[in-house]
């Protein structure tokens, strides 16, 4: 992809078109040329792969899901036998219902992230070819950032 061709206008090349002798010839800066690979991918992979991600953050979901229920299963039995909560880092209660708060978060995120990718899927024209970039490519999961 070119950025195109940047001219640089100064004084002289200013007085030269309005009819006066310039001092020096106008300077052109060359095209900075971006050499971005390009990777080729049908819609009908690009639609597997979607597929794939949605599973995966599905499954991620169900992961999260679970360890909260059990967690909140701990925090059941230690209020059971007497256990008393204080917002305080040491406070087993405490520390717990902050985990089962993160776990939550996760999953949520993962549920958010398996219905974009199922959305995706659902709705990328099959018959399609993309030409994505290697920055493309890493926003759309297909492969990890490498730096």
């Amino acid at each position: 992809m070119t950025e195109g061709i940047k001219v640089e206008i100064s004084k002289e090349v200013l007085l030269k078109a309005l009819g006066q002798e310039p001092k020096v010839e106008p300077k052109v800066v060359l095209p900075v040329i971006n050499s971005t690979i390009l990777i080729e991918l049908t819609g009908d992979d690009l639609r597997e792969h979607f597929l794939r991600l949605g599973r995966l953050h599905a499954a991620k979901a169900q992961e999260y899901a679970n360890k909260r229920r059990e967690i909140d299963s701990q925090i059941i039995k230690m209020k059971q036998q007497g256990e008393r909560m204080q917002a305080v880092t040491n406070n087993p209660i405490y520390s717990l219902e902050q985990t089962a708060n993160s776990m939550e978060q996760s999953q949520k995120q993962h549920e958010e992230k398996q219905l974009y990718y199922t959305f995706l899927a659902d709705y990328i024209p099959k018959d399609e070819l993309y030409r994505l970039s290697e920055a493309e490519i890493i926003r759309l999961g297909i492969l990890q950032k490498f730096l």
